[in-house]
C-alpha cells in the first residue's frame, strides 16, 4: 500500500501538499519512507504537560530542544521574570487561537517583540510562550520567517512579526479542517496533544530540514 502524503495545506501560498507526511514523521509515526522515530522533538518539547497558567522551568528547558542557541542569559531571564511573563499571559484565554483572534488580541500579541527589550530574541519567547497558548502563539524560527516573508516582505523577525500573526490567522483558519484531522491523528497514533498552530510550525520546520 503506498503511504498517504497527505492531507496538504497551503501556507503563505504555497502548497505543502505532503504536510500530513512531514507530520508523521516528525511525531515518529508510519510516513512514506519508514516508520519515524528519527525525531524527538516531540516527546521533549510537545509531550511535556505544565500547568498553563504558571511559567515553569520545564517550560524553559522543553523551549531549548527547539533552540539550542538558548544560553544561560535566557535561562536568567524566565527565572527573574517570570511574574512579568505571566501578566503578559494573563490576558489571554486558554484556549484562544489565532485563527479566530480578535484585532485586540493580535495587538496584544504584535507586542511581545517590545515588551523586554534586551530580553530573549522572538525565537526564543515564542517557544517557550507557546507551550502556555498553543492554539494562538506561533513559534518562530529562521524557517517561518523565510516562508512568510513572500507575505511580509521582511526577513528581520521584529519586523515581519506583525505581518506573520495575520498571515498564519488567515492560513490556520483556511486550513482548518486539513490542520484538525492531523493535530487528531498525532493525538491518536501518540497520545500527544498538538494544536493545529503547532501543525503549522511542524510542517514548516520539516521542509526546511529533510
Amino acid at each position: 500500500m503506498t503511504a498517504r502524503l497527505g492531507p496538504g495545506i497551503t501556507l503563505a501560498g504555497r502548497p505543502f501538499p505532503d504536510a500530513g507526511d512531514l507530520v508523521r514523521r516528525f511525531c515518529g509515526m508510519a510516513w512514506s519512507g519508514g516508520a519515524g522515530g528519527e525525531y524527538h522533538e516531540l516527546e521533549y518539547y510537545d509531550a511535556l504537560v505544565t500547568d498553563p497558567l504558571v511559567l515553569s522551568e520545564v517550560d524553559v528547558l522543553a523551549a531549548q530542544v527547539l533552540n539550542p542557541n538558548m544560553g544561560p542569559r535566557d535561562r536568567q531571564f524566565f527565572v527573574e521574570h517570570a511574574a512579568d511573563v505571566a501578566a503578559w499571559l494573563a490576558p489571554i484565554p486558554l484556549d484562544a487561537t489565532l485563527a479566530d483572534a480578535p484585532d485586540e488580541m493580535l495587538d496584544h500579541l504584535e507586542r511581545l517583540v517590545t515588551a523586554w527589550p534586551g530580553g530573549p530574541t522572538l525565537s526564543v519567547l515564542s517557544k517557550v510562550l507557546h507551550r502556555k497558548r498553543p492554539g494562538l502563539i506561533p513559534l518562530v524560527d529562521r524557517n517561518s520567517i523565510d516562508l512568510y516573508r513572500l507575505v511580509t516582505g521582511e526577513r528581520v523577525p521584529a519586523r515581519a512579526w506583525p505581518g506573520m500573526l495575520d498571515a498564519l490567522s488567515d492560513d490556520v483558519y483556511d486550513n482548518r479542517k486539513a490542520l484538525a484531522a492531523l493535530s487528531a491523528e498525532v493525538l491518536a497514533a501518540t497520545g500527544v496533544t498538538v494544536s493545529p498552530l503547532r501543525v503549522v510550525d511542524i510542517t514548516i520546520w520539516m521542509h526546511g530540514h529533510r
